[in-house]
């Protein structure tokens, strides 16, 4: 066992020693696409009837990381790009003696024999194990402490660019990349973390990466988001995860899981799912009760127009790092919705201009109390004056113009 080898878990008797004792449920996910195909995952959520999980009683903390979309949003104005990911990031942070049993785990030594006595092996954590919900703030105010300690003219851009145990850093030309993998790389591994899965949107910056750093395959996911790094495209797909029982839970379940799209790039697409899933509020039906037959065929006509979809867009809003940005506000609303779509305008020395859409929000109007059109009005003002600054606040554009168009 590969945990036991690295000092990652130890062996434990089976009388608890520390604050408490715990045991955590486990199985294992075959995921061939990844460098490490074969994980055990640990379920801290797990718990019996009537009593508390591990995750239920563990403080979750704070996060320091950036926000998704900020990140993103970063990602979309830079020329060149790398992103990479720290090997088994939570396995690298210890656990203190006292608290290791409440992260303990069965073994079963022979599966041909039942699960019990002398057949059953226990062990415990030593480090944090993925799955606990303290994990990802103690792996980030982990990483902060050291990249501060580090004092790398690096270390800002990495402490705004680290979303648990991803990393994605900017860069205007090739050999500035390069730089920043050689840094990046030196200050993991002063912590004992390896920095790894390297891809950059360069081909020939890539053979120039060490094949044990590098990612063997061109395309990956930056937080979610998929992207191909040969052609610098990022792409949506919405898949139909569908269910025999439609319900308020499951719709809300299916609008949540059928594609992933921090920027917001397609609101349009996902507008009637979301009234939708209102009516069903304003219908008070409850979370596990199954729609009328007329609900259950409206929705599957929205899931229809879902289902299958696939767009790819490029993934920069301009290659051009001479060029100036005007920025152009949309707002609107109507009695059921208001949103706001943020577009960048590219204007190259030459003169050639080019418009992308940058990122975009809705929300549905309250239904607690009756709106005005012109209130709802106001509100898509609101909310694209908040995005507006939050965007231009946290991305690096010559932007020479921001323009507000609303009826």
């Amino acid at each position: 066992m590969d945990y036991l080898k690295e000092g990652i878990v130890e062996d434990s008797n089976n009388a608890g020693t520390g604050i408490a004792t715990f045991y955590l449920p486990h199985r294992h996910v075959w995921t061939p696409s990844k460098s490490t195909k074969l994980r055990v995952v640990f379920d801290a959520s797990s718990h019996a009837k009537d009593q508390l999980s591990l995750n239920d009683v563990v403080y979750e903390g704070y996060s320091l990381s950036p926000l998704i979309h900020e990140i993103l949003l970063r990602f979309r104005t830079h020329q060149y790009t790398m992103t990479a990911d720290i090997q088994k990031a939570f396995l690298q942070i210890q656990l203190p003696e006292d608290h290791r049993d409440v992260t303990r785990f069965l073994w079963v030594k022979d599966l041909s024999e039942p699960p019990q006595g002398s057949n059953l092996r226990y062990f415990r954590f030593c480090r944090v194990p993925f799955g606990v919900n303290a994990g990802p703030t103690i792996l980030n105010q982990s990483l902060l402490k050291h990249i501060e300690e580090t004092s790398s003219v690096l270390g800002q851009e990495l402490s705004n660019s680290l979303y648990v145990d991803n990393v994605l850093l900017e860069g205007e030309t090739p050999d500035e990349l390069l730089a920043k993998y050689e840094e990046s790389k030196k200050i993991f591994s002063s912590s004992g973390m390896n920095l790894r899965d390297y891809l950059f949107n360069n081909v020939e910056v890539n053979k120039k990466i060490r094949e044990y750093d590098r990612a063997t395959n061109s395309s990956t996911r930056i937080l979610g988001i998929h992207w191909n790094s040969t052609d610098d495209t990022i792409s949506f797909t919405c898949d139909d995860k569908g269910s025999s029982k439609i319900s308020k839970q499951t719709v809300l379940s299916q609008i949540n899981g059928c594609c992933y799209d921090p920027l917001g790039l397609l609101t349009p697409l996902m507008t009637p799912a979301k009234v939708f899933l209102q009516d069903l509020h304003k219908q008070k039906y409850g979370w596990d009760t199954e729609l009328l037959q007329t609900d259950q065929e409206t929705w599957r006509s929205i899931k229809a127009n879902i289902s299958g979809f696939e767009k790819e867009l490029p993934s920069k809003i301009s290659v051009d790092t001479t060029a100036r940005h005007t920025i152009s506000v949309f707002v609107d609303s109507s009695k059921r919705l208001y949103a706001c779509s943020i577009y960048v305008t590219s204007i190259s020395e030459s003169g050639q201009k080019e418009s992308r859409l940058f990122t975009a929000k809705s929300k549905v109007a309250p239904i607690n109390e009756e709106q005005t059109i012109p209130r709802l009005e106001l509100l898509s003002i609101f909310i694209g004056l908040s995005l507006t600054e939050s965007t231009v606040e946290k991305v690096n554009l010559r932007i020479e113009q921001i323009n507000v168009f609303s009826d």
